[in-house]
Formats: C-alpha cells, sequence, structure tokens
C-alpha cells in the first residue's frame, strides 16, 4: 500500500521488535513519505530495511530504503493494451521481475534457520 508520515509503520516495526522479531523488512507500494517519515524510518533501530516502487520519486536517498522500479511493468501494461492482448497475465511478469527476487533476497537475508513470515512487513524470530 503506501507509507505517508512512518509513525504507523515504525510502531508497527517495534511493535514485532518488542515481540520478539529479530530481523524486520517492510515492503511499500506507495511512498509518500510526507514531513519527517525518512528520517523516522532511518532513525528506527527496529527496521532493518524497506523496499519501496518507484511510482512516487523520493526526495531523498536513505541506505535503509531500497526502490525497486516498476517502469518495465507500466511499459509492458501498455504495450499489452495498445495490442488488445491480456493485462491480467502480468501478475505472473510481477511475480517473476518483482516478487520472486524481493522474497529470494530478503529470505537468504532472514533464514538464519529460524522462521519467517511474509506480510507488508518480513520479520524473523
Amino acid at each position: 500500500d503506501l507509507i505517508d508520515t512512518g509513525s504507523t509503520f515504525v510502531q508497527c516495526a517495534e511493535s514485532l521488535k518488542k515481540a520478539g522479531a529479530e530481523t524486520i523488512i517492510g515492503v511499500c507500494t506507495h511512498p509518500v513519505f510526507s514531513g519527517e517519515a525518512v528520517e523516522r524510518i532511518s532513525k528506527s533501530e527496529a527496521l532493518t530495511r524497506l523496499y519501496v516502487t518507484d511510482t512516487i520519486p523520493l526526495r531523498v536517498e536513505n541506505p535503509k530504503i531500497e526502490v525497486i522500479s516498476v517502469a518495465g511493468l507500466f511499459a509492458e501494461a501498455i504495450i499489452r493494451t495498445h495490442e488488445n492482448q491480456s493485462i491480467s497475465s502480468l501478475n505472473y511478469v510481477i511475480k517473476k521481475m518483482i516478487l520472486r527476487p524481493l522474497i529470494f533476497f530478503s529470505g537468504m537475508l532472514l533464514n538464519k534457520g529460524k522462521k519467517s513470515h511474509l506480510c507488508g512487513i518480513f520479520w524473523t524470530r
């Protein structure tokens, strides 16, 4: 979905940390990041990493935030629309180009023989 001020997102990460999570990785489609959101996310000791798409340009770079481009996906949707092809089959492209690499990387980072969960925020116990 989106992160605006980052307050709720950081509170969620901190709650997970207090509940015993060791590594917390967030995922967000639209990084609105109004006000002090980037600073709030950056200062959060609970959050390990945050992946966002480039649907909204970031005003400032941050080593804790990694941007994943959706340009290829949008281009493919435009081509398919122009050629009267299926757009729903793009679900396969999304899984192959975006989700699999993200889950694979996060799994490598998180899975140290411990249980991991996936839901907008990744965490391990």
